[in-house]
């Protein structure tokens, strides 16, 4: 069994290449080619915590495995990372443990590809300000996904924690020193957004992170954060706004989105207005952005097979270079 660390995994798959992977494993679950259970949640209330275990398997490829993720937002409180994870890849011809990878990165890393693919689909051509909600962990690979896809030029910063801005603008500068970006810290999330062309939002929020009504004509939206029916992050008056709904799985959305299951039911959203699923526009299902106008979102939940298909494909890489550490469980 290999174990691969954070280092392992950054030197085995560039942003890019996970872009692709991400790109591929979309296309699949919407053609009806693996195999994911909705995840298993098991809630530890006395920590406002939540553990969410993640199976999946990819018939064409072979990536099998599981997920274990952990969301404690407390842990900023104690300077620690509000999400944990690692990831457990299976023979899937032998059923023995194939590898384990270090779960934090790569979950930001797929997730911020995710992001890549939907803007490269359904943002403008010419978006050039991105508005980031949320200046965690996952916003660092949000952003560095949408300046692959888009020739970015103005990045507007709100977290409800200003020194977590300042700490995130000064670690993505010099991250993105090799582009010409203008930085703002903005003082509202309203503020951040009222210019933006693409904004990508990261939180853990209960409540609705910004108004509806400061989103102008042509934005397209990236909504990673919420992942239980409790979360939302994104207003009524958002998604009423949105010519176009797009995420990574009906089914998962529908019952684990407090973006969507929320305005459900109080009756305030009709399920019918989701577009579809970002593999069908992949696998040519449906369409995309069809004019500078339109407002368009995506909704991103996370999928097993995300993890399962850009950790197979890091696996093999690390194999190749050499990277990680063997070890046996006798």
């Amino acid at each position: 069994m290999l174990l691969l660390t954070r280092s392992d995994i950054q030197k085995s798959i560039s942003i890019k290449e996970a872009i692709q992977v991400v790109k591929y494993a979309f296309a699949a679950y919407s053609s009806g080619k693996v195999t994911i259970p909705v995840r298993t949640q098991i809630k530890i209330p006395q920590e406002d915590g939540i553990i969410l275990y993640m199976p999946g398997y990819i018939e064409d490829s072979g990536a099998l495995g599981l997920k274990i993720v952990s969301v404690f937002p407390k842990n900023r409180e104690k300077n620690l990372p509000t999400t944990n994870a690692f990831i457990l890849l299976i023979h899937p011809e032998t059923g023995l443990p194939l590898a384990g990878l270090e779960g934090n990165y790569l979950t930001a890393l797929r997730t911020g590809a995710a992001s890549g693919v939907a803007t490269d689909y359904l943002a403008r051509k010419n978006s050039s300000t991105v508005a980031i909600i949320g200046a965690g962990f996952q916003a660092r690979t949000q952003l560095e996904a949408v300046c692959l896809v888009r020739d970015i030029k103005s990045v507007n910063i709100y977290d409800i924690n200003e020194q977590q801005s300042i700490n995130y603008l000064e670690l993505m500068k010099n991250k993105l020193s090799n582009l010409s970006l203008k930085w703002t810290i903005s003082p509202s999330s309203g503020k951040a957004i009222e210019n933006a062309d693409i904004i990508c939002i990261t939180t853990t929020s209960k409540t609705p992170v910004f108004p509806g009504e400061k989103i102008r004509l042509g934005t397209h939206i990236n909504a990673v954060g919420s992942f239980t029916p409790q979360t939302q992050e994104i207003d009524i008056q958002t998604l009423l706004k949105a010519d176009k709904i797009y995420v990574d799985s009906i089914e998962a959305t529908l019952k684990e989105a407090g973006d969507f299951i929320i305005p459900l039911q109080k009756g305030q959203f009709d399920k019918a207005n989701i577009t579809g699923e970002i593999g069908e526009i992949i696998s040519h299902q449906k369409i995309g952005r069809e004019n500078k106008e339109e407002i368009t979102i995506f909704k991103t939940v996370g999928l097993s097979i995300q993890d399962m298909a850009t950790g197979f494909f890091i696996y093999q890489k690390a194999k190749k270079l050499g990277l990680g550490k063997e070890f046996s469980l006798d």
